[in-house]
């Protein structure tokens, strides 16, 4: 039996969760990024170069490292 995901032609990328939900675009350098789990991966987040990740549906939201240089300034 296919799962929700499966059925809806949603791209999950072989998660059990939709990507578009958890990927987010920095609004000021325009990388795509996302909060990771720190065991598997030994970072809070993955930021992607511009141009992998498409823009469309995505949150906008500044990443962790646009924001800590905003926060500094």
């Amino acid at each position: 039996m296919l799962s929700l995901i499966e059925r809806s032609g949603i791209e999950s990328r072989g998660r059990k969760y939709v990507v578009d939900e958890h990927l987010k675009i920095c609004n000021i350098c325009g990388r795509g990024w996302e909060y990771v789990n720190k065991r598997l991966y030994h970072v809070d987040y993955i930021i992607y170069p511009i141009g992998t990740i498409p823009k469309i549906g995505k949150e906008k939201l500044p990443c962790p490292q646009c924001g800590n240089k905003h926060d500094t300034e």
